[in-house]
């Protein structure tokens, strides 16, 4: 190419730049909301000797493509027509405006101009736009990132529509995008991390459009996920309970896609697993000895094992022991723990307070929890469930506690011996010591166990005898501490046991005195009654000088009444000085003595003494 070819074609290039005609840029189509507004992307050109005539007093026109008829538009805005940008916004568009639309410019001058180069066609819809999904579905394996992308247009600037997705899987980002026809989308990007959780989840997006009214008019759009994943979630069913050497049958299930093909089961021993079977299902017979049981599962991706699945087998109690926390001898009151195990399942414990043939209920717990107490030594504890009941040997408590000296503990005797009895509780065995005042008596001592915890030990005194009372004190103690306890005993010397005896005959003979004046009472209403006739009589002097009888004479029956006026009188003088030795009074007594028809009459009232004697007549012989 020759030089001055370059330069023309090169001035021809400038030319082309520098002169502009008029022309218009418009998208082909938008669609809009009934009720909302639509914003019109608008931008145009003229000739180059009209720009002068562009001023801010221009206005643009919106013509009707078919009739070249104004369109009225409710409140238009439109950009800066001097920058020949003629974007146009209206609002609460109708279905009536859809239509085809062309741009006019009017500036009241030679610059008047109809673009009908460029047609817009406006299609007013109801329901706004459907937003768009990419990809249109998610096919993933566990793990992958994941990124799916909603748009919707956006009819007009001034509200853009609100994008929501449900569920929210991850993280959510905004933007808003330019067109190449210079209208907008609104994206919202989704990013999350597939999981099993996902797969075949309905993932949508909802695009809600506002209206000038407030009103909102939502749309939405969705997809499924379809997520890979090795088995997980892996399971046994039933765990129980099941009674001992009873049939059983357990299945695995496992959650897995694609699906599970090959199942292994296995017994756990501690670090030893041993195969069982080779199915989701595996038949067995209930044994304590196969209680830990896991299954696997395995697909095309992986394996997943189940937890050790501890199956309940029940089975009667056997074996039933009690232990005692602290071991050993327990001091009374301290805190205690009794601890029950069988070889059961299930277990149902009782605690029973075992007293002879009695047993008292003193828990419902497999662990006791008591203080030692020397009334609660033995104690059991019964294991029981719905197949058998089983029961522990009765635990004996070495309970230990300080002696105690009992209440039966006491002293007795008289004047020729006197017994105390110190009888005391303890334990460990107790000892018994007696302490005596500083007398020298015949004493003898003996002891026995009354019990492997009570000791009973006898003191006696022989003839007791001193001045003073006396305190004799029984000692018991052990290792855990002491008791004592007291016995007072009263003065008790010769002296005083023979005023005792000296009492003990007066009581006696006041007794005797007091039924001989009854006797002499009586005695007196007989006289009275009988020696009436003899009222003239002079009194004898002595019994000597009464008439003698022959058949009837008795000279011993004299005798003894004079033995006994004498026996009677010396025992009055006896009272009388006993009386008066001991303050008391002397009583003026009537005596009478009465035999079989005969009688004896001593008195002190009458002027003389005198004795009155009747005979019973002998009988004569051979009659």
């Amino acid at each position: 190419m020759s030089g001055l070819t370059a330069v023309l074609l090169m001035g021809f290039l400038l030319h082309s730049v520098h002169c502009e005609d008029f022309s218009v840029s418009l998208p082909q189509q938008l669609e809009a909301v009934r009720g909302s507004c639509l914003t019109i992307p608008c931008s145009f050109t003229v000739k180059d000797n009209f720009n002068e005539h562009l001023h801010s007093g221009c206005r643009a026109e919106w013509r009707d493509a078919n009739n070249d008829q104004t369109v009225k538009f409710t409140r238009p805005t439109t950009g800066d027509l001097t920058q020949k940008n003629c974007t146009t916004t209206v609002y609460d568009i109708t279905e009536q405006q859809g239509r085809g639309v062309r741009f006019r410019l009017d500036c009241d001058n030679p610059l008047r101009w109809t673009f009908k180069d460029k047609t817009l066609n406006i299609e007013v819809n109801e329901v706004p736009p459907t937003p768009k999904l990419t990809p249109p579905a998610v096919s993933v394996s566990e793990g992958q990132s994941v990124s799916v992308q909603c748009s919707a247009p956006v009819p007009c600037l001034s509200l853009p529509p609100t994008l929501t997705w449900s569920p929210v899987l991850g993280h959510i980002q905004e933007t808003l995008q330019e067109q190449p026809d210079k209208t907008y989308v609104k994206v919202s990007t989704l990013n999350f991390t597939a999981s099993h959780l996902h797969d075949k989840k309905n993932i949508t997006c909802s695009a809600v459009y506002s209206k000038e009214d407030s009103s909102l008019s939502p749309t939405s759009v969705q997809i499924m996920s379809f997520v890979t994943y090795q088995p997980r979630n892996t399971s046994i069913s039933p765990t129980g309970p099941v009674t001992e050497h009873s049939n059983m049958s357990l299945s695995c299930s496992s959650d897995a896609n694609p699906a599970v093909q090959h199942y292994h089961w296995y017994k756990a021993d501690g670090g030893t697993h041993t195969l069982m079977g080779n199915s989701s299902v595996l038949n067995m017979k209930a044994s304590r000895d196969t209680t830990a049981i896991f299954c696997e599962a395995q697909n095309e991706l992986g394996t997943d094992n189940s937890t050790i699945t501890f199956l309940t087998i029940q089975y009667p109690p056997r074996n039933t022991t009690v232990t005692l926390t602290p071991a050993g001898p327990v001091t009374e009151h301290s805190n205690i723990t009794l601890n029950c195990s069988s070889d059961a399942n299930p277990s149902v414990f009782h605690w029973y307070k075992a007293d002879g043939g009695t047993h008292t209920l003193i828990g419902n717990s497999s662990v006791l929890n008591t203080k030692a107490s020397r009334d609660t030594t033995a104690i059991f504890c019964e294991v029981q469930n719905h197949l058998g009941t089983d029961r522990s040997v009765v635990k004996q408590l070495d309970v230990q506690f300080p002696p105690q000296i009992m209440s039966s503990s006491n002293c007795s005797g008289d004047s020729a011996q006197m017994s105390c009895v110190c009888e005391t509780e303890g334990n460990p065995f107790p000892l018994i010591q007696w302490s005596f005042p500083g007398v020298s008596p015949n004493i003898s001592i003996s002891s026995e166990p009354l019990s492997d915890k009570a000791l009973k030990s006898v003191i006696t005194v022989i003839k007791p005898q001193w001045r003073d009372p006396v305190t004799l004190v029984c000692h018991s103690r052990n290792s855990l501490g002491s008791d004592t306890q007291s016995f007072e005993l009263e003065h008790n010397s010769p002296e005083k046991l023979n005023g005792q005896e000296d009492m003990m005959t007066s009581l006696l003979i006041t007794s005797v005195v007091i039924l001989m004046v009854v006797v002499l009472a009586l005695l007196c209403v007989i006289r009275t009654l009988t020696v009436r006739h003899n009222k003239h009589q002079s009194c004898p002097k002595t019994a000597e000088q009464l008439p003698e009888n022959p058949e009837n004479q008795d000279s011993g029956l004299y005798s003894s009444v004079n033995r006994m006026k004498k026996r009677i009188n010396r025992g009055e003088q006896e009272a009388k000085d006993d009386a008066e030795s001991t303050g008391s009074s002397y009583l003026e007594e009537q005596r009478s003595i009465v035999g079989e028809n005969r009688q004896i009459i001593i008195g002190k009232e009458a002027e003389c003494e005198y004795a009155q004697v009747k005979f019973k007549p002998k009988p004569k012989p051979n009659q």
